[in-house]
């Protein structure tokens, strides 16, 4: 094989593994707007409830009188 056609064969290979990446990222983009277009956010604040029924199903509660 000759180096002209082996170079030609190397940048066609290089050109489609960049246009693949792009495709792959603008898809991974795509969902992830698609996924967060109703998105509300909210304040962060300590619930003891959702730590409880979390907690209860595991292991006892660390705080309770076991």
């Amino acid at each position: 094989m000759s180096h002209e056609v082996a170079k030609t064969l190397y940048q066609a290979n290089h050109e489609a593994g960049q246009k693949f990446e792009y495709f792959v990222t603008g898809a991974i983009g795509a969902m992830f707007a698609y996924s967060v277009q109703n998105y509300a956010p909210e304040v962060l604040a300590w619930n003891p409830k959702l730590w409880s029924q979390s907690q209860s199903c595991v292991w006892p509660h660390p705080f309770s009188a076991a």
